[in-house]
């Protein structure tokens, strides 16, 4: 397994006043790395752009519908360093006057979370106090939109990325365990991106 030590990202969860911080692994997966083949012969010229932007974030409820809070999270940059560390373990020729020119963009990023209980189970826990929220079984979900263009021999060809992970805990958005879903999944959701980027790759002979 790759990992990424160097300036970890961080998720910030603001509750009662104080904001909880929390490092993010990033790494690229061994699934990832075990189906990458290295390709020595193409000369790469390699762009990466990004509109997604690090900073406060609202998560949304489930079906994107209501919110659940806010985060501050670094996943535009998380991802750029993802891709292009991928790109440097599939492609040896990589030089900015590159025959092949190949470029992805960033375009959106979201996050859901919500109470798996019904209407009625919630009621109840409410009604119960105490510790009951501690005990709600919840779902986070990220979702990534990308673009991937590449420019070989004079043809273009396109690859449309959408990815989305999804993690199960038991507890409160604010709480510890909602904090290492969160980063599980974000980090689940980057993966499948270099996930789709190298099956692409494959598909066309690259």
């Amino acid at each position: 397994m790759k990992s990424f030590c160097g300036l970890l990202p961080v998720l910030c969860f603001g509750f009662m006043g104080r904001t909880t911080v929390i490092p993010v692994t990033s790494n690229i997966n061994d699934f990832v790395m075990m189906g990458l083949k290295t390709n020595k012969q193409d000369s790469v010229a390699f762009e990466v752009v990004s509109n997604i932007h690090d900073g406060e974030i609202t998560v949304a409820g489930k079906d994107g519908v209501g919110t659940t809070g806010k985060v501050t999270v670094t996943e535009g940059s998380v991802l750029q360093r993802m891709v292009n560390e991928y790109m440097t373990a599939k492609f040896t020729k990589m030089s900015e006057n590159g025959d092949v020119k190949v470029k992805i963009t960033l375009k959106d990023f979201s996050l859901q979370d919500y109470n798996t209980q019904s209407a009625g189970m919630q009621v109840l826990g409410s009604l119960a106090g105490g510790s009951a929220s501690y005990r709600q079984p919840r779902i986070i979900t990220a979702r990534i939109i990308a673009v991937l263009e590449i420019n070989r021999d004079g043809q273009e060809e396109t690859k449309n990325l959408v990815t989305s992970a999804e993690e199960n805990y038991v507890g409160q958005f604010t709480s510890e365990i909602s904090n290492k879903a969160v980063a599980d999944c974000i980090n689940s959701a980057n993966n499948k991106v270099l996930m789709q980027m190298n099956a692409f790759f494959e598909e066309i002979g690259m």
